[in-house]
């Protein structure tokens, strides 16, 4: 009687932060004018290709089409399956794409704090789980209309949250598994970057077991056999399923088509560890310092506190767990630098490490209600904090938004001066300094306006 009263009030409480994030979301985009804001010309060009073929080919047919398409370079077919389901419901309507948007990162953000409290975290530091990512160099998800990383990550804390459950239940009841492998499968077809977690959330599946049944009579060896006879199945398929992807990935995407991640042969080991050196240093710098001092934080009371080999194992499978989500990015956007969005895989795991791992870790050994947990707390809710006023969130959203006006104007006044030069046959020159805008232009001019002479330079160059 008394678990299912904590139950109801849990509920509750989750769907008050849901309406609320959602609501802030969606009240923050129509205060600063971003679902008026018009067109970016990076990314949501797509919107007009995309709205123009269904009108032509149809709804399957352009699905069809542009996952082939994309997977010449990249393997997202889930990603472009919702990209074109949006074009079908919202058309060219920028307004409902923004929308959509805004109430796409409120459920990420709830999705995460949802996550967090099943891994037992407080409620104020679980909210905090949940909304901080967005803040920093990669608040670029929040506005822009074209990143997978949310869609990537409702997936994954989805899948992880149905993990959590099947490991916790008493009954065998195998749809929190069944639950955990469809979303990981949709994850690792949404973006590649979260493909490559894959191992490392089986891993969690251990980690999850080891937290289970630390006060067990079990010794280490007897939950490792029954974590593999428990999940073989389990594993297989993920495992496949990711041989799979990665095979596709290999022989017919490549490993270097995309200009800014990926493996290059002619980078050397060393290039290789310059580049995630610049990686630790460059945005990721304040989350590396925090993954630091936690990790020395535990170490120091794993010393301390200790208490049997399953204790070690546990901190030491939960530092394995946060450095294969920080070295795996990194080597991945090795090449390039990794910035804004692309931060998003390595965060995740630094906050499951910070957040999921190690506050429930000081509860269990000083105590909830001890000074060293609130004060620990305290300084995390402080950094925390820190990043959100530092990040210039509101500015670059702003910036966004300006810049979006411009070219919705551009783009009035080119089809302005169309109409007065011929219409429909009038054959227009447009260049601007960023090759993307250039594709921009000429597709929001054929399928907004029916103007379909538009020519950036290069394209010029080669029709001469």
């Amino acid at each position: 009687m008394e678990n299912n009263s904590k139950n109801k009030k849990e509920t509750i409480i989750s769907m008050m932060v849901l309406i609320f994030l959602i609501a802030i979301s969606v009240w923050y985009a129509y205060k600063i004018g971003l679902l008026f804001c018009g067109y970016y010309f990076a990314d949501d060009h797509e919107i007009a290709r995309l709205h123009g073929g269904i009108v032509r080919d149809g709804l399957f047919k352009t699905m069809q089409l542009w996952i082939v398409a994309d997977t010449n370079l990249r393997f997202r077919p889930v990603y472009w399956i919702f990209r074109v389901m949006e074009a079908y419901i919202c058309g060219t309507h920028i307004v409902l794409w923004h929308l959509i948007k805004a109430c796409e990162i409120g459920f990420c953000a709830w999705v995460g704090y949802v996550f967090a409290r099943k891994m037992h975290v407080p409620h104020v530091a679980a909210f905090l789980f949940g909304v901080v990512g967005f803040f920093g160099s990669q608040c670029a998800v929040v506005y822009r209309l074209g990143p997978q990383e949310p869609l990537a990550l409702i997936w994954m804390f989805m899948g992880l949250i149905c993990l959590v459950k099947d490991v916790e239940q008493r009954e065998r009841f195998r749809g929190w598994r069944i639950g955990f492998h469809i979303c990981m499968t949709i994850m690792m077809l949404t973006k590649e970057s979260f493909l490559i977690l894959i191992p490392i959330f089986l891993f969690f599946i251990f980690i999850l077991e080891l937290q289970q049944m630390h006060n067990s009579d079990r010794t280490c060896r007897e939950i490792i056999k029954l974590y593999l006879k428990k999940y073989v199945v389990d594993i297989i398929y993920e495992l496949i399923v990711f041989a799979v992807c990665m095979g596709v990935i290999l022989l017919h995407s490549g490993v270097s088509s995309t200009g800014y991640a990926g493996l290059d042969a002619s980078y050397t080991l060393r290039d290789y560890f310059n580049g995630m050196w610049k990686v630790w240093t460059g945005d990721l710098l304040p989350y590396s310092i925090l993954l630091i001092i936690f990790m020395g934080v535990n170490i120091c009371l794993s010393i301390v506190y200790h208490k049997d080999k399953k204790f070690l194992l546990s901190r030491l499978c939960e530092i394995v767990f946060v450095l294969y989500f920080v070295l795996s990015q990194s080597l991945l956007h090795a090449k390039t630098g990794m910035s804004e969005r692309y931060l998003f895989p390595c965060i995740t795991g630094i906050f499951i490490y910070v957040f999921c791992m190690s506050i429930p870790l000081w509860a269990d050994l000083v105590g909830k209600r001890c000074i060293t947990t609130w004060t620990i707390e305290g300084l995390l809710a402080v950094w925390a904090m820190g990043m959100i006023f530092s990040s210039q969130f509101h500015a670059l959203c702003l910036n966004y938004v300006f810049t979006c006006s411009n070219n919705t104007q551009m783009l009035i006044r080119l089809s302005e001066l169309a109409e007065q030069n011929g219409g429909k046959d009038c054959r227009m020159i447009v260049s601007t300094p960023y090759g993307e805008w250039n594709l921009a232009i000429s597709a929001f001019m054929e399928e907004l306006y029916d103007i379909d002479y538009v020519y950036s330079l290069s394209q010029t160059s080669s029709t001469d």
